[in-house]
């Protein structure tokens, strides 16, 4: 059976703004984190009350300190560094169900991508606080 994807947030801003208009995040909870690329990390979630959208944030190693930076948990920061500051090898999924971080987010819409399963348009984060 096909999995079912939820419509995009990304696409669906980009029919009304551009790469230059920021949007604003408040409160959003992270409780994962993916090390996807050289100096890119990513993670993925649901928004949206009568209609569901998933939304992709993209952000750099400098972004990811900060995001780090954001837990109170001193534990969880010395891990979270030390499995994703290291060099990219293949791609990896750091869990954070059980301590998320929260975290306000300012972003832009980044370039579509598209793959054999989806098209999607990731924000940009420019910061976290």
């Amino acid at each position: 059976m096909k999995e079912s994807f939820k419509p995009d947030y990304g696409l669906y801003l980009s029919k009304f703004s551009n790469e230059k208009t920021l949007q604003y995040f408040y409160g959003v909870q992270i409780s994962d984190i993916c090390f996807v690329g050289e100096d890119l990390y990513s993670f993925t979630m649901n928004i949206g009350e009568e209609k569901v959208y998933a939304v992709t944030y993209d952000f750099n190693k400098d972004s990811l300190i900060k995001l780090i930076s954001l837990s109170e948990d001193r534990k969880l920061q010395l891990e979270l560094l030390s499995v994703l500051c290291k060099p990219f090898l293949k791609p990896l999924r750091f869990d954070l169900s059980q301590k998320p971080i929260i975290a306000d987010i300012k972003t832009h819409l980044g370039s579509l991508i598209k793959n054999e399963n989806e098209s999607y348009i990731p924000l940009i984060v420019d910061e976290f606080s």
